[in-house]
């Protein structure tokens, strides 16, 4: 019963389990994420979600198919998604063609990174083929420009007002049409073309405020990084199931693997993304996820970001250029707090400076060329020490 019935690289598409009973209550009690779109379903009380979800188990995959939107990385209830009134499109002998009314809530703060598209794309392949439906609809109120624009982007269209037993009742509704097949071709055409429905920072988290964070804590230290290339940030996991969660996510929804190899003691992954995010004056071109270290804790999410303070004629090898940046500080008048106990690596040395933050404790390390050209370097020069089968991830 927890078992996705469907997914996409970032959620899992569940059975509506008892165990998220309460986390879905809570969700439908919240008024950013239900207000005012959905102020029919808002609040309604235990008795009421108590029966609604007891109803979705006994229907499911017969009258109603709706699903738990549950976070691959993370475990935690984004949402809802499914299908009500799946039911016979038309009368005709031997026909198993079905019409279902497709329906979504995204939490709040999963809203606007592309959720909703992911549930309809994902949603809409299983219905064509677990539950036989060739024919969507959709019900919106008529003041949802949001939504209703949303439901015209992917091919569904307009069948006028939703007729109601009580015509006087509420705010009208309106119904939209779409056939699968359109949908899906529509769907499948545009990510081909522009890559994954879901934002990275579903994945990673907020890195333009982590970016943002850290490089006004360099700044309010003397130190202006826009004249540095940020090649890398690294994700820290909390656990090994998280670190094989976020680089099968990763890879390749949203990049390609550079490298997995062990460092000091345990594995990790550098990731190139297919497309650098971008704040700023920045544009990150890779992504560091180690694994955590045995004995060790870690609080999940972004944890530091690497600049590079060389020139393209400079090495990976040895710290010259490092020396030359902290005296560069030094005569500045820059006041950064530099930990230099990586300084005397034979590859890939860096100094780092740590800040506690408001969103946890961060750090920003120096090193004198990119992390991709030392992957390059260390794979040319077979310095890599592979992870054991146990350790090597499937990606």
């Amino acid at each position: 019963n927890n078992m996705a019935a469907c997914s996409s690289a970032v959620v899992n598409y569940c059975y509506p389990d008892a165990s998220r009973d309460a986390a879905m209550t809570d969700m439908f009690r919240d008024k950013e994420t239900m207000l005012p779109s959905l102020e029919i379903l808002f609040d309604k009380g235990n008795e009421f979600m108590s029966a609604r979800r007891s109803n979705h188990r006994v229907s499911w995959k017969k009258e109603s198919c709706f699903l738990d939107m549950v976070h691959r990385v993370t475990g935690e209830l984004v949402g809802s998604a499914g299908f009500r009134e799946v039911k016979e499109l038309n009368s005709v002998s031997g026909s198993s063609a079905k019409t279902a009314e497709f329906g979504i809530v995204v939490k709040k703060k999963w809203q606007n990174l592309g959720l909703c598209t992911d549930a309809l794309y994902t949603n809409v392949q299983f219905a064509k083929e677990k539950l036989e439906v060739s024919q969507i609809t959709a019900c919106t109120l008529e003041d949802n420009n949001i939504m209703r624009q949303f439901l015209s982007q992917w091919g569904f269209e307009h069948a006028g007002e939703k007729v109601d037993d009580e015509p006087n009742s509420g705010p009208k509704w309106h119904e939209y049409k779409g056939d699968v097949d359109t949908i899906l071709h529509k769907m499948t055409d545009r990510k081909k073309q522009s890559g994954p429905f879901v934002k990275v920072q579903a994945v990673i988290g907020d890195y333009r405020h982590f970016m943002s964070t850290l490089t006004d804590r360099l700044s309010q230290d003397g130190l202006d990084v826009a004249r540095y290339e940020m090649d890398h940030i690294c994700y820290r996991c909390s656990s090994w199931e998280e670190y094989t969660q976020i680089c099968s996510t990763m890879v390749p929804e949203y990049g390609k693997l550079l490298s997995q190899c062990i460092i000091g003691t345990r594995p990790i992954c550098t990731i190139q993304f297919h497309s650098p995010v971008t704040h700023g004056k920045h544009s990150v071109t890779c992504l560091e996820v180690p694994a955590p270290k045995q004995g060790s804790e870690y609080e999940s999410g972004l944890e530091h970001a690497e600049f590079v303070v060389g020139t393209n004629s400079d090495s990976v090898l040895g710290n010259k250029v490092l020396v030359s940046f902290m005296e560069f500080c030094e005569k500045a008048g820059i006041q950064l707090k530099l930990n230099s106990k990586s300084m005397n690596k034979s590859i890939n040395a860096d100094v780092s400076v740590k800040y506690d933050s408001s969103i946890g404790t961060i750090s920003a390390k120096f090193h004198a060329r990119p992390l991709y050209e030392v992957v390059a370097y260390e794979q040319e020069h077979q310095l890599e020490t592979l992870p054991s089968a146990e350790q090597r991830l499937d990606l």
